[in-house]
């Protein structure tokens, strides 16, 4: 069925609240004394990850607060401090969110989703999940007069930071339009938009063949009585990761779930926590057919993880 014929569906799921670095074109830094600030920072970076690390790779987070969307500023500073990072670079390798973007969760082989990338601490997760020894954290901000670069190089596993270090500069003309320019799209990843907004997923025709789609052809939607919020991950809350789960679930006559598919994932074992709520703790008044029987439908739940 067209997606667009399936939007009227995706409205009736079930919404539930739960407590890249892609190098484009970007306008260079264009104060020598800039760059020459940066180059620094980058080597002082360099050196403290040497000397904490035996080989190994840093992996360069998106440069912005958590609070809002990457500009052309965070993205140029992040381009100038990554290519000084891998000049000064000494027994370890740097990699970006670009090369995350083909992960795939391991046990049930789901694609993460493009906007995933944009939230921190989905990023964190995702890059806890790679062999990667430690990843770099940017925040770029106003400072009265001066715009303020804070750097943070964490490891990937618990344990003490590695580096943190501090520029500041004049702000400019230039600057400020920069900051005021919301990173476009290029490639894979996507630019100015909210790690939880809604995903639209069309249902997967291979998934249930035979199960009437619920709310179509005189088939209702099951009303759900027992639904609670799935449980937050340790790793998940620990890293603040956030975004939408989108699971196409065949609800039987009993009023159980049965089979769940998983169309739009999350990193930091989110996908399992939602898979084991639907399966083994919600409960529905099952669809009724034309015939008004009790009868098995499959259909779309959107479950929210977001921490306020």
């Amino acid at each position: 069925m067209p997606l667009l014929k399936k939007i009227p569906t995706l409205r009736r799921i079930l919404r539930i609240p739960a407590a890249a670095l892609v190098f484009s074109f970007c306008v260079a830094v264009q104060s020598h004394a800039q760059q020459e600030q940066i180059y620094s920072l980058a080597v002082q970076a360099a050196k403290a990850i040497s000397k904490s690390m035996k080989g190994g790779t840093v992996v360069i987070l998106n440069f912005s607060e958590s609070d809002r969307p990457a500009t052309m500023l965070d993205l140029t500073l992040q381009r100038e401090f990554t290519d000084a990072l891998v000049a000064a670079a000494n027994g370890f390798t740097v990699t970006n969110l670009d090369e995350l973007q083909s992960l795939e969760d391991e046990e049930k082989k789901e694609r993460i989703p493009p906007e995933a990338f944009l939230d921190l601490g989905t990023q964190r997760c995702l890059v806890s999940e790679t062999r990667a020894e430690a990843f770099v954290e940017g925040t770029v901000r106003p400072a009265g007069n001066e715009l303020e670069l804070v750097l943070l190089i964490l490891p990937t596993t618990m344990g003490e930071t590695l580096f943190t270090g501090r520029i500041d500069f004049p702000r400019t003309a230039e600057l400020d339009k920069l900051q005021s320019q919301l990173r476009r799209e290029h490639g894979p990843a996507k630019a100015a938009v909210p790690a939880a907004s809604p995903v639209k997923v069309k249902m997967d025709d291979d998934f249930a063949p035979g199960i009437p789609d619920a709310g179509e052809k005189g088939y209702t939607t099951p009303e759900c009585t027992y639904c609670p919020t799935p449980r937050y991950s340790t790793a998940a809350f620990r890293d603040r990761a956030q975004g939408t789960v989108v699971v196409e679930v065949v609800v039987g006559v009993d009023g159980r779930a049965g089979s769940v598919a998983v169309l739009s994932g999350l990193p930091c074992g989110l996908n399992n926590e939602v898979i084991n709520a639907v399966q083994k703790v919600y409960k529905f008044l099952p669809a009724k057919g034309p015939d008004g029987k009790p009868a098995a439908v499959r259909m779309l739940f959107e479950i929210e993880f977001r921490i306020y």
